[in-house]
């Protein structure tokens, strides 16, 4: 039986534009690991120069760029302290794996979970189009601890449309490292299937009395399902602070099969005193596939000697998600946080302090590809299944990383998570008529009425490097839970 198959186009633009023509590393001697979030340096030279080829260097936190030499004037490197110098002592020796080639998987798609399928273990559950669920070894969703910018994020939906890795865009990675397996106690705990670390782009500051501004605009187009998007970063910084605007937009209608794998015609049936034009859907046209969202973040960063201060506040926005594999559609979501963190490197080690906060509000009912209007036997018309949610998540961490002795590197530390969480069913219908019976109706149900889960958690770690070959880690960790199911004052 021949198969028709369709290629689909896709096409992705990117434009960088820095201000300051010369890039300058403040040390070439520091490891990928680093403990202290490493610092790009851009320098502009104070007088005008003999221009001479240099070649950009890029650190594991430089944001990926096309160009790899340029013609600029010279300007002598700054003499300011580097956080690239510290002792890189922070992050465990323990196995992990980051997602190869940042730029081909950011143009290629617009779920951020799907940036782990290249790596060994790793597969996505396709649900909406910004929110595949991450599966290490055949184990997903709550099962894994998946943290954004350090944030142990908490999935705001029974139908876990709403995942960690939906709130940061492809666009805004700047690095993406998982833990398939053993976890170290001091990565994090909460889990039994592994851990997935998604970081942005360090800060990016100027060299010693230099300013720097610069800008990137990106943007792509996929024929299959006409999807479409855009992104766009500017930085404005001097040497001690850095303030940093990134933000993304996507969209897409329903995508389309190889070939067709159904016949052609409406999406679904119109009650008969509700008629409703429903949308017509073709043969390969995968219905419950459109989707449209937004990311924007603002970062400021502040650094003094080998002190770095960061703080980052995001909103997101959906208004609408589809699924073709539930019942349900996300028809709203907004989200808005706050992540303020620090790093400092002294004699003994490094410390790491964390604090953040994220709201969010979730609304599910059936979408346009769905049947909306519902006719009990009685004659009795319900109008979709509105679902709402709200969620509250605060936590905080603390972390030591002691500089023992060459071989002996001791971590300790602990960390909190306070999650709040309301599902709310408004009636449907709202007026319901003497002597009627409906599943929704005629009361507000509350299926969660601000249940609480709250986590606190101390560790400790051991690490020593006996050969370049040979390392042990041992850890503790102890993790507890205290829960509640919510209210019963309604």
């Amino acid at each position: 039986m021949p198969v028709n198959r369709r290629a689909a186009l896709c096409c992705a633009f990117l434009l960088n534009c820095i201000a300051a023509p010369a890039y300058a590393q403040e040390s070439d001697t520091s490891s990928s690991a680093d403990a202290v979030p490493p610092v790009e340096v851009i320098q502009a030279p104070a007088t005008p120069r003999r221009s001479t080829t240099v070649k950009r260097k890029t650190t594991a936190a430089s944001r990926p760029t096309p160009v790899q030499t340029s013609t600029v004037p010279v300007a002598p490197l700054s003499t300011s302290p580097s956080f690239e110098e510290a002792t890189a002592i922070s992050r465990p020796a323990t196995i992990s794996s980051k997602v190869p080639n940042l730029t081909t998987q950011q143009a290629v798609t617009s779920d951020t979970a799907q940036m782990m399928s290249p790596l060994p273990g790793a597969s996505i559950y396709s649900a909406g189009g910004v929110s595949g669920l991450p599966v290490l070894n055949g184990l997903a969703a709550d099962r894994l601890n998946s943290q954004v910018g350090g944030m142990s994020l908490v999935a705001a939906c029974a139908n876990q449309m709403n995942p960690p890795l939906s709130y940061i865009a492809p666009s805004q990675v700047g690095s993406m490292t998982v833990y398939p397996n053993l976890v170290p106690v001091s990565v994090g705990g909460d889990s039994i299937g592994g851990t997935i670390l998604v970081d942005r782009a360090a800060p990016v500051f100027a060299a010693t009395g230099q300013k720097i501004f610069s800008g990137e605009i990106g943007s792509y187009y996929r024929s299959n399902g006409d999807a479409f998007g855009g992104n766009a970063i500017a930085t404005a910084a001097v040497r001690n602070v850095s303030v940093t605007y990134s933000g993304a937009y996507a969209q897409s209608g329903n995508y389309t099969a190889g070939h067709g794998f159904k016949p052609a015609g409406p999406a679904f049936p119109s009650v008969s005193n509700h008629p409703v034009k429903a949308p017509f859907l073709d043969a390969d046209e995968v219905g419950s596939t459109a989707y449209q969202a937004q990311n924007h973040d603002i970062a400021i960063a502040a650094r003094d000697e080998n002190h770095l201060l960061q703080f980052d506040l995001g909103i997101q926005h959906i208004p609408f998600q589809n699924y073709p594999n539930q019942r349900m559609d996300m028809t709203d979501n907004e989200s808005v946080f706050g992540n303020l963190r620090y790093t400092g490197d002294f004699d003994w080690g490094v410390l790491e302090a964390q604090l953040y906060r994220q709201n969010v509000e979730h609304e599910m009912n059936f979408g346009d590809d769905k049947q909306f209007y519902y006719q009990s036997e009685m004659g009795l018309v319900s109008p979709g299944m509105p679902m709402d949610t709200e969620a509250r998540d605060t936590g905080g961490k603390l972390k030591a990383s002691i500089d023992v002795s060459q071989r002996d590197i001791l971590r300790i530390g602990g960390e909190f998570q306070i999650f709040h969480y309301s599902d709310v069913w408004p009636p449907s219908p709202k007026h319901l008529p003497a002597g009627a019976m409906a599943m929704m109706a005629p009361d507000t149900f509350f299926s969660i009425n601000d249940g609480r889960r709250d986590r606190y958690d101390v560790f400790a770690e051991w690490e020593a490097t006996w050969t370049p070959q040979w390392t042990t880690e041992l850890g503790v960790r102890s993790d507890t839970e205290l829960g509640r199911d919510g209210r019963s004052d309604l």
